[in-house]
């Protein structure tokens, strides 16, 4: 905010009071209200709780009054337009010098920069030190992007080293999953290992029974095989010599002999009480052998296949 003291107002007397402040007697600059709902300005109240002023009319009718400006004098300037004045319009206003970025202190007047730029030995040696500083500035850009290229750099290292680490913790993981496995694969394959030896060994203890049960069976074999061929010689020789009609009708005659014995037996008077047990004796075992010779008929009958049932 411009300072009341670097101009004054033009007619102060006409100004209405109602834009001036109840403890300097001056037109308000900044204007704000206090709590008790009056109106200064706000470097005159003591008070922290204030309200900016904000009724446009009465703003527009601070900005719209006329002054002075107390360094060149120029007249009837809106006081709203002072600080555009102050800033680049009024001839008596304090500058720098224009070679202040090459470290020159002087300050002075508006009016006479001109005078001093002529003499100013910075001003002089302005291309010297625009192509220096250039260089400087170009070196500083440099350095600049040197600085963010390494800095860049560092970050991707870093960025670098955590995908690193992250890689090694993923690896030793790994590695622990593969040692774990491995030791279950191990232990699984030895069980399994074992098991089959275990097979493998009973697999072979039932082999030499095998071979011992197919060794006796061998020798048995050749201990019979000749009593076998023999028996079967003989009994081929039996099928192609009996006559089955012939054993038929020799049963047959047998048992009708069978029959008139019986019934001779039967019609024969009971003799007198005599000691013949020897001839009782030699009458059983000639029936006996009748009968036996009747059944070994008979089976042999029954053992001949195909020809009775």
């Amino acid at each position: 905010m411009t300072r009341s003291s670097d101009y004054c107002y033009m007619n102060e007397n006409s100004i209405s009071p109602y834009l001036k402040c109840s403890f300097c007697s001056k037109p308000f600059v900044d204007p704000v209200i206090t709590d008790d709902g009056s109106r200064s300005c706000r470097a005159c109240t003591s008070s922290d709780n204030v309200t900016p002023l904000k009724e446009k009319l009465i703003l527009d009718m601070l900005d719209d009054l006329r002054i002075e400006c107390v360094q060149c004098h120029e007249k009837n300037i809106r006081r709203g337009d002072y600080k555009q004045h102050d800033d680049t319009i009024c001839p008596q206003r304090i500058v720098l010098c224009k070679a202040s970025d090459l470290k020159c202190s002087w300050t002075g007047t508006y009016a006479e920069l001109d005078q001093h730029l002529q003499s100013c030995p910075f001003e002089v040696l302005r291309p010297i030190f625009t192509e220096i500083l250039s260089k400087i500035g170009q070196d500083q850009t440099r350095r600049s992007n040197e600085q963010q290229q390494v800095r860049n750099e560092n970050k991707e290292y870093e960025e670098f080293k955590k995908e690193v680490e992250h890689l090694r913790k993923e690896r030793i993981e790994l590695e622990n999953a593969i040692h774990q496995m491995t030791n279950q694969t191990e232990n699984i394959l030895g069980n399994q290992i074992e098991q089959l030896n275990k097979l493998y060994h009973e697999q072979i203890k039932r082999n030499n029974e095998l071979e011992a049960e197919i060794k006796r069976l061998r020798i048995l074999f050749l201990q019979h095989f000749p009593v076998w061929k023999k028996f079967q010689a003989e009994f081929e020789q039996y099928k192609q010599s009996i006559n089955i009609q012939q054993l038929k009708e020799q049963l047959e005659r047998l048992q009708l002999e069978t029959r008139r014995i019986s019934e001779q037996l039967t019609t024969i008077p009971a003799p007198a009480p005599i000691d013949n047990s020897n001839e009782i004796t030699y009458m059983k075992q000639l029936f006996n052998q009748h009968d036996v010779q009747i059944k070994l008929l008979a089976r042999k009958k029954c053992v001949i296949p195909g020809k009775f049932k």
